[in-house]
């Protein structure tokens, strides 16, 4: 992730010295709050400009989400920053943000009186380019990127860009907002499941559980095994099943965001619709997923 400040020349010029030093703290102060929040790292602070690392030195399966997430963060925080800021000197800030994701290099780099660990790679430099096409405080990704959180946002597509030193044209996404889909089996529903094959004595099994429940005896199944065997499918198959009975759906999900937040709701709430008010009934089915 590069992340910039828009017309920092102009502003060093309106500002004394000292003042324009405290405004750039501040922006990196509340860019690296949310770098920090989604597990990043940052590698460099270029004058007003922010070289940041999501998958070194810790990976994530989801970093590219963190990175997404994180940007979307800094926007957000900009926005209080520039409350006080337009109080206290007067002036608003703006920043663009560009995402790309690939291979790189991680290494030590410089000679004995200063070295610094710097990926390498085509990776950053495309970053650096699209960096180009961000209008203020905007988030733009590649489709490198866009492939791995596709669903989880909403985005504008931009069209294929011819960048400097880039051999071949790179697609472009602006970031406009999270989707609402916090889980992957979320937006695998959204573009389409494939048929459910097998599992029918674990089907059974839930069907009868379910049967005991809307005879008035509460039951408890816990579905347990290796990530990718299809939990949250089994799941979603027992829901499309009882859709048209009498039920209360209440689904919880761990997160990796919220780990300091107990018992955090997402907002906003996604509204009922009309045939889940249709639903409220004292059987309920509870689904937990981790």
């Amino acid at each position: 992730m590069f992340c910039d400040l828009v017309g920092s020349t102009q502003l060093s010029e309106r500002l004394d010295p000292e003042d324009y030093r405290d405004v750039v703290l501040a922006y990196q102060a509340v860019c690296e709050a949310e770098v920090e929040r989604f597990e990043g790292h940052i590698a460099q602070l270029l004058g007003d400009a922010l070289l940041v690392y999501f998958g070194w030195p810790v990976a994530h399966e989801d970093d590219a989400l963190r990175a997404v997430r994180a940007g979307l963060g800094m926007l957000e925080a900009m926005g209080s920053l520039n409350g006080r800021l337009e109080q206290e000197k007067g002036v608003r800030l703006a920043i663009r943000i560009a995402i790309h994701t690939g291979l790189a290099v991680v290494g030590d780099m410089g000679g004995r009186g200063r070295q610094e660990r710097l990926a390498l790679g085509a990776t950053p430099n495309v970053a650096a380019r699209l960096e180009d096409l961000a209008t203020p405080n905007t988030v733009v990704m590649s489709a490198a990127t866009y492939q791995l959180v596709r669903g989880y946002f909403a985005v504008a597509d931009l069209g294929p860009h011819a960048l400097k030193g880039v051999a071949a044209p790179v697609q472009a996404y602006q970031v406009l907002q999270e989707s609402g889909l916090q889980h992957r089996f979320e937006v695998a529903t959204m573009h389409g499941l494939t048929p459910f094959v097998g599992r029918d004595a674990e089907v059974t099994l839930l069907d009868e559980r379910w049967r005991r429940v809307r005879d008035g005896m509460g039951q408890v199944a816990l579905l347990s095994g290796e990530a990718g065997i299809g939990k949250s499918r089994l799941v979603q198959m027992l829901k499309e099943r009882i859709a048209h009975e009498s039920h209360t759906l209440m689904e919880y999900r761990c997160s990796p965001y919220y780990q300091h937040s107990a018992f955090w709701l997402r907002s906003p709430h996604r509204p009922l619709s009309a045939t889940q008010h249709k639903k409220q009934s004292p059987q309920t089915l509870i689904s937990s997923v981790s």
